[in-house]
């Protein structure tokens, strides 16, 4: 809907790790001091399903509602999804047709904007040995194949590598 929402957000010099800020609708890169809402952990990503964000945090994930019309009525509405999972980093978020796929410290989750599901039980020691250091966990990233519908990650399997090594 031309509109953009950014999140742990520098206000000045301070940094606001848990703030979400909506932009004018058609201005993307223009966000009024009070188009905004503040959430309970610090965002680790933002993405959508179809028109609706999906904000990550840490340990949650929430679906954010509302709009600012030009003359700065409205207001935005954090609904949490999840109590219970959040991701690690936001180039784990890959969109796929009906959803989001995104890396948490549990596992890789699915969200439709209305709820989150584990689909990788199978492979829990697996995925735990990709995220044993932050900086293994913060440097997944994903990417969708259309043609083939599959989600991709590429990971450091080492914790001490530099580089993405394995998918």
């Amino acid at each position: 809907n031309n509109i953009a929402l950014y999140g742990y957000v520098k206000e000045g010099s301070i940094e606001v790790p848990n703030r979400v800020r909506q932009s004018i609708q058609g201005d993307i890169d223009s966000c009024p001091a009070d188009f905004l809402d503040d959430l309970a952990d610090e965002i680790t990503g933002i993405s959508s399903v179809q028109s609706t964000f999906i904000v990550f945090t840490k340990s949650q994930v929430y679906r954010v509602d509302g709009f600012f019309d030009e003359q700065g009525r409205g207001g935005l509405v954090h609904l949490k999804i999840s109590d219970t999972v959040g991701c690690v980093s936001n180039d784990s978020i890959v969109q796929v047709d009906d959803g989001l796929i995104f890396c948490s410290k549990q596992g890789f989750y699915y969200c439709d904007g209305y709820r989150v599901t584990k689909i990788s039980h199978h492979l829990n020691n697996t995925y735990q040995k990709l995220i044993l250091t932050t900086a293994q966990a913060r440097n997944i990233w994903g990417t969708y194949d259309r043609i083939e519908k599959r989600v991709w990650f590429a990971t450091q399997r080492e914790p001490n590598s530099l580089d993405n090594d394995s998918c």
